[in-house]
């Protein structure tokens, strides 16, 4: 289980979060804040007067780039799981899979702030290049092989190999 310390932080010194939720009925949600603490509450009030709670969740660190964060982190979340309602709730997806998404997100996020790279660039290339290694990274994870998939929360390929696949399937066509 990948949860993040028990006690949310409040409002972000900058900027604001990107978060992850699992609830105990299956469903996930992603999203951004401004204060992390209010939100998981929010939803942790909201989800009981349904009978559901909070089974993980997790949150990232402060990002002045937190909303480019969470649009690759919806964007990239469609390719691997089942859009439940609106925008940002998904089902048929692993907890760490989407953990390990917002994870390479918000790098991506803080890349792209840095190097002024398009928002929508981290999907694409998430499209081009994992899709048949993605779907298998997906599978796995659902079936709950994720040990041979994952390597810290992450997909087990590195933003180097992503960029070797890439230029191999460039070099092929």
């Amino acid at each position: 289980m990948r949860t993040s310390p028990a006690k949310p932080p409040g409002r972000a010194p900058f900027g604001g979060y990107i978060y992850v939720i699992e609830f105990s009925d299956g469903i996930s949600k992603v999203g951004s804040t401004r204060n992390a603490r209010q939100r998981i509450n929010h939803h942790r009030t909201t989800a009981g007067r349904f009978g559901v709670s909070l089974a993980q969740t997790w949150w990232s660190g402060p990002l002045y780039a937190f909303e480019d964060a969470e649009t690759r982190l919806i964007s990239a979340s469609t390719l691997v799981a089942t859009v439940a309602r609106p925008r940002e709730w998904f089902t048929d997806v692993w907890f760490a899979a989407l953990v390990g998404l917002a994870e390479v997100a918000r790098d991506e996020a803080v890349r792209a702030a840095d190097d002024d790279v398009r928002v929508g660039q981290f999907a694409e290339l998430v499209a081009r290049t994992h899709f048949g290694t993605w779907r298998k990274f997906v599978a796995a994870c659902k079936s709950g092989e994720q040990e041979h998939v994952v390597s810290n929360g992450r997909p087990a390929l590195t933003q180097n190999q992503i960029f070797a696949l890439q230029e191999r399937r460039r070099a092929a066509a």
